[in-house]
This record gives structure tokens, sequence and C-alpha cells, in this order.
């Protein structure tokens, strides 16, 4: 509606004026929003950036990436000289410490990330399951053939083209792949809910996946076509064998040549070959999972935490002390909350978006140089007092932060254990040492070590952490210089109860919030466990993906064994029963049929396991302490599909070998 122009809307305690309206779904990047809003600096404050924004560009035709590269190197020196470094820099930091250099990049690369890969891997597997599917139908429509060869040679001798025969063998399999692809439409259908709430939430467009028209077009076009390729082979091969051959088909004794035989072989040890790779990369990926989940992450029982993220801009409390006692008001109505055990917040919780603030630290005694390791750049957070006990994360040494140190502006901070022991060898020793950060003059005593927590994620390490009240003055004691308080304004509460996750819970939340300041909205309610499993949702998707993949591959594979088996079995239903006749042991006659099977299965095994080799690495960026070329999880594959190659074999096998003598030879 174009009345919305002009209209003022109340947006963080300030008046803003709507003057635009954009396109439904309209994003910048992959990220949606409801309100876009001027981005304002005050030029005479800038000093050089923390690089904090993003920037985005639309290139001049005919200009290139490395054309947008080389004209930011001209302008880099130029912006050094610009503006005032940091507290603790200079120039030289940023170029011969940080080596900031150029980095424009396609657009796309930012949208699809490594996901490309993902899809990439999900389109294999589909199509190995496409593949098995038809070499097993084909194996099918062969058996189907051989046994109108009879037919088909009468008609030849009739007068019917190569090309007559061969339409009527592609519209069954026409047939037998359309319907085949209506059915998996609405398997589709059916599994389309289930399979996005798995997909990870930085899939592009995820909002947008669905079975449209065109989909499901597509999907019967492929699902028919290969269904025409398939009855194409099977008509070639029964046509290929000579008129007279066809005509004595029908003759007792007569089967499907030798020829024909071979290439149905041939189809179940590629099958099989295909099982193989599609089990491997399911395993894999599984055993990343498992190694994944066995990573500690910092933190303790994430589905009972429920975590808000609550905004105070100055437009609505100046003041910072009065906004850090807003925030315990808002801390201690919470904690009333009946089966809340801890509350806490902090200006991030672990594995969420808004992790990445990071700065230089300084060791007191040791002499401040960029280059050396402990002044490299560290995690920066700032927490409230109960932050730990309400994710669930360890204190190792000292103690926790009190509201008196907040208040009484006390120099203190904690840091994690793996920032203690680089530093001071162990998280004891750290207590009574005094640390500062690149932005703050003020020398800041460690009372408390805590354990080290997967901030980025289970694949990457745990990151030194420095955590400093959420309510300080930086300045110089000694100099007698302090600086404003500083408070955080945007924190995430974070609240422990069995009731996380609930309807109920949510609205009692909002309930304690409205009573302490009713126009503080609630934003990114979510528990912990939630945010924990959207780290782990690129493998999840992806174990999701092969193992669906896998199990059908299996199926197939399982029934395309047991097929050509079976089919051996009646071909030789009338030489099985003279065996018996003579004497033959029911035993010998299973164990032929069964090592028949087994040579079909340990073949496509062998060629699986080596083809196996370089397909696993281009998943080794989804792997997490596994190795593309894992010995246990190919022996497991081996050995297991031998085993149920064995088990189909051996079905038909016990059938042949149940064959009445008697009935057979009289029928025959």
């Amino acid at each position: 509606s174009r009345s919305v122009l002009g209209r003022t809307l109340t947006v963080n305690a300030a008046p803003a004026t709507v003057i635009g309206v954009m396109p439904a779904g309209f994003r910048i990047a992959d990220t949606q929003a409801d309100l876009l809003l001027p981005l304002r600096f005050d030029r005479a404050k800038l000093p050089l950036g923390l690089f904090s924004y993003y920037g985005i560009a639309r290139l001049k035709p005919g200009k290139t990436v490395a054309d947008a590269n080389a004209d930011i190197a001209r302008m880099i020196p130029i912006w050094l000289r610009s503006w005032p470094a940091l507290p603790g820099n200079d120039a030289r930091t940023y170029s011969d410490v940080w080596h900031i250099a150029p980095a424009v990049r396609p657009l796309k690369q930012d949208v699809l990330g490594t996901v490309g890969e993902l899809l990439w891997l999900a389109m294999a597997a589909i199509v190995i399951v496409l593949l098995i599917a038809c070499a097993n139908v084909a194996n099918l429509m062969l058996i189907r053939s051989a046994a109108r060869r009879h037919e088909f040679a009468i008609r030849a001798a009739l007068g019917a083209g190569v090309s007559r025969l061969a339409r009527v063998s592609m519209l069954e399999g026409a047939t037998v792949g359309f319907l085949g692809g209506a059915a998996g439409v609405g398997m589709a259908a059916l599994a389309l809910h289930w399979l996005l709430a798995l997909a990870p939430a930085n899939l592009p467009r995820l909002s947008e996946v669905g079975l449209d028209g065109e989909v499901v077009a597509i999907g019967l076009v492929v699902a028919s076509l290969a269904g025409v390729v398939v009855g194409f082979i099977a008509a070639a091969r029964a046509g290929s064998a000579p008129l007279f051959e066809g005509l004595h088909a029908g003759n007792r004794g007569s089967s499907a040549g030798q020829g024909q035989r071979r290439f149905q072989r041939s189809l179940v040890i590629a099958q099989v070959a295909l099982v193989v790779v599609v089990l491997i990369c399911a395993g894999l990926l599984i055993r990343t999972t498992a190694a994944l989940r066995a990573v500690d992450p910092g933190f303790a029982g994430p589905e009972q935490v429920q975590t808000l993220r609550i905004s105070m801009r100055t437009g609505q409390i100046r003041e910072p002390e009065r906004v850090a006692r807003r925030q315990q008001e808002i801390v201690e109505a919470l904690a009333a909350i009946p089966g809340v055990r801890a509350v806490g917040f902090g200006s991030s919780v672990p594995m969420d978006e808004f992790n990445h603030q990071g700065s230089r630290v300084e060791v007191e005694g040791r002499a401040a140089d960029p280059r050396r390791p402990e002044t490299a750049g560290r995690r920066l957070k700032s927490i409230s007092p109960g932050f730990f006990d309400a994710i669930g994360t360890a204190l190792l040494a000292g103690r926790d932060l009190t509201w008196m140190d907040l208040y009484d502006d006390r120099p203190v901070v904690l840091v994690s254990a793996n920032m203690a022991r680089e530093l001071w060898t162990t998280p004891a020793a750290a207590l009574g040492k005094r640390l500062r950060v690149e932005d703050d003059a003020r020398w800041r005593e460690v009372v408390g070590v805590v354990a080290d927590v997967h901030e980025d994620g289970l694949r990457r390490p745990a990151p030194s952490i420095v955590y400093l009240p959420s309510l300080r003055r930086d300045g110089s004691p000694e100099a007698n210089l302090f600086g404003p308080l500083q408070v955080a304004r945007s924190v995430i509460f974070a609240a422990r109860s069995s009731l996380a996750g609930t309807e109920a819970f949510r609205r009692q939340l909002q309930e304690a919030v409205s009573s302490v300041d009713p126009s503080l909205p609630m934003t990114a309610v979510r528990t912990l466990r939630d945010i924990y499993d959207r780290s782990l949702a690129r493998t999840t998707f992806a174990v999701v993906t092969l193992v669906v993949a896998a199990c059908a591959a299996l199926a197939l594979g399982v029934i395309g064994i047991y097929g050509v088996i079976s089919y051996a079995v009646s071909l030789r239903r009338r030489e099985i029963a003279i065996r018996l006749a003579l004497g033959a042991e029911q035993g010998n006659v299973r164990r032929q049929f069964v090592r028949h099977g087994l040579a079909l299965a340990v073949t496509g095994i062998s060629i699986g396991l080596v083809a196996a080799t370089g397909v696993t690495q281009l998943t080794a960026s989804l792997l997490y302490d596994v190795q593309p070329i894992d010995a246990l999880t190919y022996a497991t594959v081996a050995i297991g599909l031998t085993v149920v190659a064995a088990l189909a074999s051996y079905l038909p096998a016990r059938r042949a070998s149940a064959v009445d003598p008697a009935g057979s030879l009289a029928a025959e």
C-alpha cells in the first residue's frame, strides 16, 4: 500500500519515517529484513576500522573482481593516512601485522558458501540411486525380453521392423518410468516437510523450496526418459540375437544366450559397485556425526537453556548504569519463574551468529609486541553474573563475577582455560594475573577461569576468550584517566529450566520481561539446543541425504542380485531336477548358486572400493576426525554387503534345492 509512505514508526524508541517499500521477498545477499535503517557515522570520531561491516557494490560493465581488488589496493595506503589508529596501534599494525589486503569476491560466494558442495553431494547421491534403479529395471526387462524372444522372432519373421519392436519395449519402459516417477513425487511430497526441517539454515532461499509444477514435470520427465533408455537397451539386446535362435526359443530347455547373461551379470556388478560407493560415503558421514557428538561443547544440557535477546537503545535508557540495573531486574524477574534454576546474560551465547568481536591482549610484565603469540586476536565477550551457571559452563578456578564487581567498577576479568594454559601454564596459575585489551588502558585482574567453549561450532577449536563485565569503565587508574561507563546494550539472556522450549515457558518469559519494562521486545527466542543443532545442520543434512540414498541403493542392489539368481534358477530348473534325481545333495545345489551370487557381489565390491577411494575425496570438507580412506568404514561396508549378498543369493538357492525332481521332469 502506497499509503504507508510518509507515516511514522517508532523504532528503538525513536521516530522513523517510512520513505520506501521494497518488493516482497527482497534480500540483501541472502538475509531477509523487515526494516532497512540508515547507517550513520560520526566522521569526526572515526578511527581506522575494526572491519565490522560488509560492503556491497556492482561492478561497471567490462570490469572484473581483479580490477576492483587492484583499485582497493591503491586506496589502502590513502585510507591508512586518513584516519587515526585504534589505541595501542599504528598504521604499520594494519599493514605489517594484520596484513590488510583487498578481499572483493562475488556475491554468490557469500550466499552459497560451502552449501554448494552439500547440494552437489546430494545430487550425486540421487544420480547414483537413479543409475542403480535403471540397472535393476534393465535387468528385469532383459529377463522379460528373453521370455518373449520367441514372440519377437515371429513378429520379425512376419515383417515387423527393428524400430517397431524397439518401440514396444521402450513404451513399456516409459510406462514403468512414469508410474515410478509419479509414485516418487507422491513420496517426495510426504517427505518434503521432514527434509526441510533437517536442511541447514544457510541453504539459500530455503523458504522457497517446494514441489511446484516445474519440479514435478522435471521429475516425471527424467523418470520417463530413464524408462525409455532402459527399454531401448532391452530391445537392442533382444534384437541382437539371430532370427533362427529366436524361432527355436520356445523349445524345451531354451534359455537366454551367453551374451545376454554376461550383460545381466555386468549390470549386477555395476549396481553393487555403486552401492559400495554410496554406503562408504554414508558411513564416513555417520562416523563424522558420532565424532562431533562426542566433542564436549563446553556447556551442558542445552535443551534446558532458553535464550532470548533484549536490546536497550540510548533512546530508551541513556545512562549505562541504569541499563545495567534494568538488566539485573530482568534477571531477577526471570529467576522468579517457577522451575528456573539459573539466569544470566552475555553479548552472545555459544555457537550463535554474534560471536566475532575480538581484540589483542597485553599481559602485564611482558613487553607489548604485536607479533608475540599472546598478543594475537582474542575473543571478547561481555557477561553478567550467573551467565556460566545458566549455560552450564564449568568454573575451573577462582570465582564468578558479582553485581558489585559491575557497580563498583572493579577491574576484574575471567578467561577461558586454553588462554590460561597458554599464558600461565595452568588455570590456577592465571588467578591474580593482570591483562588488558587494546581499547582499554586499564589493567584487569583475572579472578576466574572457565572451561573452553566451542563458540564457532564443534568443527573449529575453542577460541581463547576474555570475559569482561557487561558494565565497565575503560581508562588508566595510574594516570587518573577514566573513560565513560560502557554497557552491553544488546544481550542474550539465558534461563535454565526443564520447561525450556515450551510455549507456556515462552509466555512466562514475556510476562516477566513486561513486568519490568513493557516496551522491551524479545527477539531470537530459542533454546541453546536449537543453536547447537543448527551448527551441526550441514553435516546432519548430508548424513540424512546419504543414508536415505544408501538404504535405497542397498535395497535395489539386493533386489538385483536376488533377481539374477532367481532367473538363473528358473533357467536351470530342469538341470537341477535331473541332478537331484541322480542323487545330488541339496546342500551342494544351494552352495552352487550362493557361490554364483557371491562372485558377482565380490567383483562389484572390489570395483566399488577402488572407486570410493577417489569419490570420498570430494566429501573431505564434510568429514571430522575421519579420513576419506577409513579402513574401518571400508571393511564394514565390504563385509556387511557380502553378508547381505549371500543372504540374497541363499533364498533363491534354497528354493532351487527344494525342487521336486519327479514333478519337474514330468512337467518338462
